[in-house]
């Protein structure tokens, strides 16, 4: 990540998809995820079949920053 790369954690993913915030107030970046939040949007409790399918759709669309031995790469 560099300059205007942006970590997105779970809380802000999830009032982007519920609508709640919108991306007009985002800076211009480039925009990723952590595997971490990853795992947490996928185990988000009491899902409806329509909000899994929003969180995918999502997941499918952004970088997915992985982990190492070293940390975060």
């Amino acid at each position: 990540m560099n300059g205007n790369s942006i970590l997105l954690d779970t809380n802000t993913v999830l009032y982007l998809l519920g609508g709640k915030i919108s991306t007009d107030f985002l800076p211009e970046g480039v925009y990723y995820i952590s595997f971490i939040t990853e795992l947490e949007l996928l185990s988000y409790p009491n899902i409806s079949e329509t909000e899994s399918n929003t969180i995918q759709q999502f997941i499918n669309g952004i970088d997915i920053i992985d982990i190492n031995r070293f940390g975060f790469l």
